[in-house]
């Protein structure tokens, strides 16, 4: 493992989650780490496609980036900021996907971080987690809602002429 994307989001509004992930990482391992922080850069599409592209891991917050993450088949760790991150970051867990490791106000944070960290640097380990987040989220979602929305519509519609 030579790079780690750290991707929060807008969710780690004073940075203080930020700092302390990339001081444990210096601390502690010899990583090219990559810090993305919205606050003060945004990163627009196409850069954020290269740079979880070209990550080995992603630390990332809860939200709508842990399903682009295993839709390009990047292993990651997942941080709970909100409530409605639960379900989500759980499933993602559960299939094998990400770690999920809870809120980084819990007690034990930094040893869950470790933990993970640890596992993920058997190539084996991310390889078999890229594999099911390609298999889990194939990107394809909103073109089958779509097709869902229109079949719904036309046979609506040819309900109606019927009547």
């Amino acid at each position: 493992v030579k790079n780690i994307l750290i991707t929060l989001g807008g969710t780690d509004y004073n940075g203080a989650v930020l700092d302390k992930i990339v001081s444990l990482l210096e601390e502690n391992y010899d990583f090219d780490n990559t810090a993305v922080d919205v606050r003060k850069k945004r990163i627009d599409a196409s850069e954020m496609n290269h740079l979880m592209c070209s990550t080995d891991l992603c630390i990332s917050g809860g939200g709508q980036t842990t399903e682009e993450l295993a839709c390009l088949g990047v292993p990651g760790i997942g941080i709970c900021f909100a409530d409605n991150q639960v379900l989500n970051l759980k499933g993602l867990h559960d299939a094998g996907s990400l770690y999920s490791i809870g809120r980084f106000e819990e007690e034990n944070f930094s040893d869950k971080l470790f933990i993970s960290i640890n596992k993920l640097m058997s190539y084996s380990t991310r390889l078999q987690m890229s594999n099911i987040g390609q298999k889990l989220i194939d990107g394809k979602g909103a073109l089958r809602v779509a097709e869902v929305v229109m079949n719904t519509i036309l046979n609506q519609q040819h309900a109606n002429i019927n009547i």
